[in-house]
């Protein structure tokens, strides 16, 4: 049995008791196949064991920044369009809007936005 916990970063697999060393093997192995890695191996019922997995942090990274909300073309337009606002601005301008993103997805969404030179407000004196 292979069961996911919490967004999918934590993989339990099941290895029945009656299993062949080839069928533990391959049970295992998949999961590491699938980008897991072992955290713990616990026995469990009848001879059988209960393997637990955590996603590799840059699997888990690229995998969780997906567009969840299919919010992420609004808002990359929103901060293009207001590009010289502070992130804290955008962050609320967004909020507004009904779009939640992390402050660090905005700040590098603004930096890609940015047109060649900064497009900063500030006058140099």
């Amino acid at each position: 049995m292979v069961e996911l916990l919490g967004k999918k970063r934590i993989l339990v697999v099941d290895v029945p008791g009656d299993a062949t060393a080839e069928t533990a093997a391959h049970l295992l192995n998949e999961a590491c196949e699938r980008g897991y890695y072992v955290m713990a191996i616990h026995p469990g019922d009848n001879g059988g064991a209960r393997a637990f997995f955590n996603l590799r942090r840059a699997d888990f990274a690229e995998r969780s920044h997906t567009n969840v909300d299919g919010k992420d073309a609004a808002a990359r337009a929103y901060i293009k369009a207001h590009v010289t606002d502070t992130v804290n601005a955008l962050l609320s301008g967004l909020a507004d809007l009904g779009i939640t993103r992390k402050r660090t997805w905005v700040t590098n969404v603004r930096l890609e936005v940015r047109p060649p030179g900064g497009g900063s407000t500030h006058t140099a004196e």
